[in-house]
């Protein structure tokens, strides 16, 4: 599932992974729990960690940590423009560049294992 990002704010209109920012004392994977609840209404099963990308933009750097659900629980509802999306349905375009070479090994089929991308 992909979400539309708001119309104000860093990068308006793109098609996004649920998610948002870390608290202080708060693990990754609690916090993609957290996000995907708030943003979603859904309850994540069994979350793995598959990506970390850390990217550069000229306004900022964010740090990412991609979770693979496969399992969930609760009734979707959600404020913004949603789509569910399989990989091979995914325009890298659509998307913030952090998540471009996500998308790729997405398509490819290799992102199913821990990896870590940081970009030079």
């Amino acid at each position: 599932m992909v979400l539309k990002r708001a119309s104000s704010g860093h990068l308006p209109f793109l098609w996004e992974f649920p998610g948002g920012k870390k608290s202080a004392n708060e693990s990754w994977r609690l916090c993609a729990r957290r996000e995907l609840l708030e943003e979603t209404d859904l309850r994540a099963g069994n979350l793995r960690k598959v990506a970390i990308r850390i990217f550069n933009y000229a306004e900022r750097t964010v740090e990412i940590h991609f979770f693979h659900c496969r399992e969930f629980s609760g009734e979707l509802n959600t404020k913004d423009e949603f789509k569910w999306l399989r990989p091979n349905e995914m325009n890298p375009d659509d998307f913030p560049e952090a998540n471009h070479e996500v998308i790729e090994r997405l398509k490819q089929g290799r992102l199913f294992r821990p990896i870590k991308v940081r970009q030079p």
